[in-house]
């Protein structure tokens, strides 16, 4: 049987209790929305040193994912609830400037 090792679990735990508050949540919605959590990233032009720069960053985004162990299909319902969320909020102040 393996050895779990203390410090990736405890690692594990503090990225769990960082990303379950709401403040956390709204973070990792951004970094979902710009480390490549929703789409590809080879680039338009296939620059391969872009593409390269873009799978850094999508590392960073599946590294979170890993401690996390959350499903991509919850993550992406999560994220289109956080868009929506943002949309509402975009309509309402443009709502509430163009009222003064």
């Amino acid at each position: 049987m393996a050895k779990t090792r203390p410090h990736v679990t405890r690692l594990q735990s503090d990225v769990r209790k960082t990303f379950k508050t709401a403040h956390g949540k709204q973070v990792l919605m951004w970094l979902y929305h710009t480390l490549f959590g929703k789409q590809t990233t080879f680039p338009e032009n296939i620059d391969s040193h872009r593409m390269a720069f873009n799978e850094g960053m999508r590392m960073v985004w599946l590294l979170i994912m890993e401690q996390l162990r959350e499903d991509d299909i919850e993550m992406r319902g999560a994220y289109e609830e956080w868009i929506a969320e943002h949309r509402l909020e975009a309509v309402s102040e443009r709502t509430s400037n163009t009222g003064s």
